[in-house]
């Protein structure tokens, strides 16, 4: 039933991520994890994502980025704090805004996800996880 829904969970999901980027955006802080858009973002995004088949190629590639993730939610403010410090500037308009709200998510999940599995390939999961 719920997959039946994709376009509605894809179209909640965009919303909740423009108000993400509009709250981001006036207020010029990040969003705290506990506020309503952050949950509704999250909730479509996981219903959006329900019974998705994972053909049997992908699933390993697949699992060591989950497993990863939460690495992934450790690490990530580092190169947050490093990226946006260094360019992002205070007014830049929407378009720019959103640009720049992309390009930073997109670098930041990279360099995480970079780490996180450099840590592991280099045995160090151990110490930290």
């Amino acid at each position: 039933m719920l997959g039946r829904r994709r376009p509605l969970w894809l179209l909640i999901a965009v919303l909740s991520l423009v108000a993400v980027i509009a709250y981001q955006h006036e207020v010029h802080y990040v969003i705290p994890n506990a506020s309503v858009a952050i949950a509704v973002l999250t909730g479509s995004f996981v219903l959006l994502l329900h019974r998705v088949r994972i053909p049997d190629r992908f699933r390993p590639a697949v699992t060591r980025f989950v497993d990863a993730t939460f690495g992934v939610y450790m690490v990530h403010i580092l190169f947050e704090d490093v990226v946006t410090d260094h360019l992002l500037p205070a007014d830049v308009g929407w378009p720019g805004a959103v640009a720049l709200f992309l390009a930073v998510s997109a670098a930041v999940t990279v360099l995480s996800f970079a780490t996180v599995l450099l840590w592991r390939r280099i045995g160090l999961e151990r110490l930290l996880g």
